[in-house]
């Protein structure tokens, strides 16, 4: 699949790359679309040195459509249409902030492959 990648101010590739199936209470989507944020324009020209290289760094809102179930979800169904918390994203949903709803937060947040300016995610 073809994903944006940061690689330095105002300058940004598409590259492939592949993502493993979902695993354990994840779910693979299909990007439908992203808006940009003021916070992919800041980085756009401003890059933070963690985004350089990172495929996930960009595209924050998100409507997709759910394409594969990992193990132990509930709550969706491949075919569902979704619009994706991306702050949410990656979060342990055990430490507080994750239980308080606050994911943004969490104290052992997991790297994202991809985010929104991506085919999938």
């Amino acid at each position: 699949m073809r994903t944006a990648v940061l690689r330095a101010a105002e300058s940004i590739d598409i590259i492939d790359m592949e993502l493993s199936p979902p695993g354990v209470g994840q779910v693979l989507l299909d990007v439908v679309a992203c808006g940009i944020c003021g916070s992919n324009l800041h980085d756009w020209e401003h890059p933070h040195p963690a985004n350089v290289g990172s495929a996930g760094a960009f595209g924050h809102e998100i409507s997709a459509v759910v394409t594969q179930l990992g193990e132990g979800v509930t709550g969706v169904s491949v075919g569902d249409a979704v619009a994706v918390h991306p702050s949410k994203i990656g979060g342990c949903q055990q430490c507080s902030a994750c239980r308080e709803g606050a994911a943004w937060f969490c104290e052992s947040k997991a790297p994202v492959p991809t985010y929104g300016f991506a085919e999938q995610m």
